[in-house]
């Protein structure tokens, strides 16, 4: 993954985050620090996404989503909050998609979720799965 700075994002299990210039070379290290809220929230990242404004949105193995913005190195994090109407599901997060109208999609252990614009949760989504061939090509000898 690269950020619009064209650096490298690289998440180290246990390590944090590695930022990375064109010629590999290390230039920012992100940790955790537990007496820091300028930090990640922990050290196991799954998913890693950049958004148009270059903002990283880290999906977290037990604590949500942290967000990182690079450019004034400010933390935020998401996470589940039990019995709140407006939060996210789950803390495990494995998956992030942006779409275009600025909606976020997030796949964790509990589902499907949605993070409009504005700021509400849609949690629950049931999504119809339609069941896909794969063509593989064979070679000449038929295998």
């Amino acid at each position: 993954m690269f950020d619009k700075d064209d650096k490298a994002l690289i998440a180290l299990e246990g390590l944090g985050l590695l930022t990375m210039n064109e010629n590999f070379k290390v230039v920012n290290k992100i940790k955790y620090n537990p007496n820091s809220l300028n930090s990640l929230s922990q050290k196991s990242i799954y998913k890693i996404f950049v958004d148009n404004d270059n903002i990283y949105w880290l999906g977290l193995r037990e604590v949500g989503i942290d967000l990182i913005f690079p450019r004034d190195n400010a933390f935020k994090n998401i996470s589940y909050v039990p019995y709140k109407s407006n939060s996210i599901p789950n803390n495990y997060i494995r998956s992030i998609y942006f779409e275009e109208s600025g909606n976020v999609w997030f796949g964790s252990e509990n589902g499907l979720s949605k993070l409009s614009p504005e700021g509400k949760w849609t949690v629950g989504i049931v999504v119809n799965v339609v069941t896909l061939k794969l063509v593989c090509p064979q070679s000449a000898s038929g295998s």
